[in-house]
């Protein structure tokens, strides 16, 4: 994933004329979605806390004008509210689970293959 500094992701504008690229911020969050599959794991409670970090870190890029907007547009790929991730944390916590680790590289060929 590339997303720069000037609201590019893949050389495609999220921002034009001062609006949100609403087809490429839906690309974004798919890509994000995607990576953290791979990386954490099949477990949504595990992969979707990771996630929702990427979505906090894309969001935080763009100007705050169209944070309303890439929120929406965002809860379709997973992303919840901090209240919401705090009591994921806690289940999982519970569980053992948490803090989560990355899989390993040759789990995540394994995963993807």
């Amino acid at each position: 994933m590339n997303l720069n500094c000037c609201c590019n992701f893949n050389g495609r504008p999220l921002i034009q004329d001062g609006r949100l690229v609403e087809s490429n911020w839906d690309d974004y969050c798919n890509a994000i979605f995607e990576k953290n599959i791979i990386e954490y794991g099949a477990s949504f409670d595990q992969f979707i806390l990771m996630a929702c970090e990427d979505f906090n870190d894309a969001i935080a890029l763009l100007p705050f004008a169209v944070h309303p907007q890439a929120i929406k547009i965002a809860k379709n790929w997973g992303y919840e509210s901090s209240d919401i991730r705090h009591l994921r944390i806690d289940e999982l916590k519970g569980r053992g689970l948490y803090p989560i680790e990355k899989r390993t590289a040759f789990d995540q060929v394994e995963w993807v293959a």
